[in-house]
């Protein structure tokens, strides 16, 4: 089991975050997190991240209490706004930053990216500043970031939120061929129709922060189709 929620709450100061939610994700599965704004999802994300930790619950990874180096190394996270991770000066200092802060040797580090750039087609990107990428390409580079990693899991916040169909084409063809080659996926979503065919299962958050159901994409219950149909 890689991911195992048991009652976990997270409290901001002012405001809840999540409220008693339980869920568990197993290795390799893609799962879709969704739920109207407001709903959580976010602060799910960086909890499983290591970025929060629960003010109540237990919330295990791989069996036991997760550190933060274990999950930096393990679990990987794309940025709904992905310009907010990227400061380098070029794309492909971008894509060795991660390694490189792991202490991986420079020739790993060199293939590493050099297979990143051949993934995801990002030759003609290379040497470009990544602030001055469009939506799409920022994207793509932030996902690439994150896979210089070698990550387990991939968590991506609303990963086709403003990216011309092209992009959102694109990413769902690399997401796939990841998913195919073991990764844990994890997403969020508004987009209904071009995630469920990407997924094993579904857990929706409702408006008050809190688990509806994790079910099977092909026997969603009454309660998920009238949450998702009001996303």
């Amino acid at each position: 089991m890689m991911f195992e929620f048991d009652c976990v709450s997270y409290q901001y100061a002012d405001t809840v975050g999540l409220d008693e939610v339980s869920f568990t994700i197993d290795a390799g599965d893609a799962v879709a997190i969704m739920g109207p704004n407001g709903s959580g999802k976010s602060t799910l994300f960086k909890l499983m991240c290591g970025l929060l930790k629960p003010t109540a619950g237990t919330y295990t990874y791989q069996h036991a209490t997760p550190d933060f180096d274990q999950l930096r190394q393990t679990v990987g996270f794309v940025f709904q706004n992905s310009d907010v991770q990227l400061f380098n000066e070029t794309v492909t200092d971008e894509l060795a930053f991660g390694p490189l802060q792991l202490g991986l040797p420079e020739a790993t580090v060199q293939q590493r990216v050099a297979d990143v750039i051949d993934l995801l087609g990002l030759a003609s990107l290379a040497n470009r500043v990544p602030y001055q990428l469009s939506g799409g390409e920022q994207k793509l580079v932030a996902l690439g970031s994150v896979l210089t990693m070698n990550p387990q899991t991939i968590i991506l916040d609303e990963p086709f939120n403003g990216l011309a169909i092209s992009y959102q084409n694109r990413l769902i063809d690399l997401l796939n061929t990841l998913h195919a080659h073991g990764k844990t996926i994890i997403m969020s979503s508004h987009d209904f129709a071009k995630t469920v065919p990407m997924v094993d299962r579904i857990v929706t958050l409702n408006e008050n922060h809190q688990l509806d159901f994790a079910t099977e994409t092909s026997a969603l219950t009454v309660a998920q189709e009238e949450l998702l149909n009001r996303l």
